[in-house]
């Protein structure tokens, strides 16, 4: 996935970070609100898709304390309202950083960021560079054993959470249509033994 770097000026990382500074001043007031509807209004829609964009592009600021608030605010709006905000142009950025960015810490909350979004997409690329990095340490080496890194630990361990919290949701999913099966069936026979012990009552009264 193929980040094109965007050139940006001190006015503009200005600008991005007074939009940014401006989202988070208003938005305990609104948090609570429910996620984005189907027919919510054009001008919303369309603040929340800005804010997505210039998430894109701050993430790829040369400035790390900007790259750090850009994560921080993604994975703090994604808790408060999974659905609200579409984060899928900010994971290929997100995913350079944690792939080739020097800063360990900005790397681990790059994953952090990319577990929180919860987009299968990008935590099969993290575990894709993970098990090229493996392997070309094989190659080099001759030798099976890998002591990954502190922050490619951090990244295997968030890949698999993901796909064991999936496995659970899946089970959970199954689960309970197999209860919802069963219950309908079990009410099927309710209905019909009532249909019968009306019958039956109707045949016990004596004819006049």
């Amino acid at each position: 996935m193929a980040i094109f770097p965007v050139r940006l000026t001190g006015a503009t990382i200005g600008g991005l970070l007074a939009l940014t500074l401006l989202l988070l001043a208003v938005l305990p007031a609104t948090a609570q609100s429910p996620a984005l509807p189907a027919d919510a209004s054009p001008t919303e829609a369309l603040f929340r898709s800005q804010i997505s964009q210039q998430h894109v592009a701050l993430l790829q600021s040369p400035d790390p304390r900007i790259r750090e608030q850009a994560m921080r605010n993604i994975i703090t709006l994604t808790h408060r309202d999974r659905s609200a905000y579409d984060w899928s142009a900010a994971g290929p950025a997100l995913v350079q950083i944690y792939a080739n960015d020097t800063n360990d810490p900005l790397r681990i909350m790059a994953v952090s960021a990319l577990y929180t979004i919860q987009d299968q997409r990008f935590m099969d690329t993290i575990n894709r560079r993970n098990a090229v990095n493996r392997a070309a340490h094989a190659t080099r080496s001759g030798s099976l054993t890998y002591v990954p890194s502190h922050v490619e630990y951090i990244g295997d361990r968030a890949v698999r959470m993901y796909y064991h919290e999936r496995a659970l949701a899946k089970k959970m999913a199954r689960d309970q249509r197999r209860l919802d099966r069963h219950l309908a069936k079990a009410a099927r026979h309710t209905q019909k033994a009532e249909r019968y012990q009306r019958q039956m009552r109707l045949a016990a009264r004596p004819l006049s």
